[in-house]
């Protein structure tokens, strides 16, 4: 299934992420799709392990919700902006960080490859700093009134 349209860009960002289908990312990305964790400097190489990357992620946040504040699709690439929430309810991925139970949220972009019929390539840019300022496992920005 190709994704080049605003509607389908929501509805896929909405099931894999708000509603938790991980297998509907078989529909849409590439069997050895890449994708890039940019602010992790790691790659998930393969469907199967961008689902397991989901799965986990959903352990450590069951209720993340993310909201698109924009879309530009171009002619083989799009390009998404988006606001995330959630709550630390589990080990951080790849962090190994046990649950803060405090809320997070937090910005971020992601440009997906379109291949001739799915998803081919994906690169993840987001506030990750930001994430570990907020449950307190990071010190925050110097206080500027003082």
């Amino acid at each position: 299934m190709v994704i080049n349209t605003r509607e389908e860009i929501i509805e896929a960002t909405d099931r894999i992420f708000n509603q938790g289908d991980i297998d509907y990312i078989d529909e849409i990305y590439a069997e050895d799709m890449v994708m890039h964790h940019v602010p992790g400097n790691r790659e998930y190489e393969g469907r199967e392990a961008f689902k397991e990357w989901r799965r986990e992620h959903h352990q450590a946040f069951p209720d993340f919700e993310v909201e698109h504040d924009d879309i530009i699709i171009g002619e083989e690439k799009f390009v998404t902006q988006w606001t995330a929430t959630a709550t630390h309810q589990g080990p951080l991925p790849g962090l190994n960080i046990e649950p803060t139970n405090k809320p997070v949220e937090y910005h971020g972009v992601t440009i997906h490859e379109m291949g001739e019929e799915k998803l081919t390539e994906a690169w993840w840019y987001f506030d990750q700093l930001g994430i570990l300022m907020q449950l307190g496992l990071m010190p925050g920005p110097p206080d500027a009134s003082q």
